[in-house]
């Protein structure tokens, strides 16, 4: 149900139930237009549907956070680029914390 048609089709099959336009729309998610929209330049749509970029094949999806960040972190070393982050047990390095103390440091 992801393609127009497919909310189309899922929209005529609720219909033909017995739910009203607006009901079958309203559970479905979709906007009543979805029901009466007609393509206005079919043939168009047809040609540069032929020329479109296939999807790519499925990905298996990286296991966690760690190789997710460990890739982004290769990407950025192969980009010359360094990362900005505050290194663990240096609080006193981010701005909040540099602020908190520059106030405390007056109003005591």
């Amino acid at each position: 149900m992801n393609t127009p048609t497919g909310r189309r089709e899922a929209l005529e099959v609720l219909t033909r139930r017995g739910l009203s336009q607006r009901k079958a729309c309203r559970y479905l998610g979709l906007s009543r237009r979805v029901a009466t929209y007609e393509l206005k330049q079919p043939e168009k749509d047809r040609r540069l549907g032929a020329h479109a970029i296939p999807p790519s094949p499925a990905r298996p999806p990286d296991n966690g956070v760690e190789f997710t960040a460990a890739k982004f972190m290769r990407c950025l070393r192969d980009a010359a680029i360094g990362p900005a982050f505050i290194a663990p047990g240096s609080p006193g390095k981010t701005a909040s914390s540099k602020a908190s103390m520059a106030s405390c440091a007056t109003s005591c």
